[in-house]
């Protein structure tokens, strides 16, 4: 949560966890109407994650990638990390493998 309390106001932040809900309330979380996800595959199957992003409305400026990862055979989405970047930016290779490092620590635990 850090994260999102340096990056976002209360109300953005209420905007992205609304978001997360009604991922949350499909049969199938990664096929929620009107969000835009991509899968970030891993060398490993458990290294996998996704990037939520969203822009405009109650976030304009900030153009909002969330790293989610599901854990597998489970209803479990947790989210691993959450940055502004430009739209015509790829995701960067040190944020991927950051991301991937805080998924294996949380399926450790």
């Amino acid at each position: 949560m850090t994260e999102a309390r340096k990056l976002l106001n209360e109300d953005q932040l209420r905007h992205v966890l609304a978001n997360f809900l009604r991922m949350a309330q499909q049969a199938n979380p990664l096929e929620c109407p009107g969000l835009e996800l991509t899968q970030i595959v891993g060398a490993d199957p458990q290294e996998t994650f996704y990037v939520s992003r969203d822009r405009g409305g109650v976030l304009n400026p900030i153009d909002l990638r969330i790293l989610f990862a599901l854990v597998p055979h489970t209803r479990v989405m947790v989210i691993l990390g959450m940055l502004d970047i430009p739209s015509e930016r790829k995701l960067p290779n040190a944020v991927a493998i950051l991301t991937r490092y805080r998924l294996r620590r949380f399926l450790e635990t």
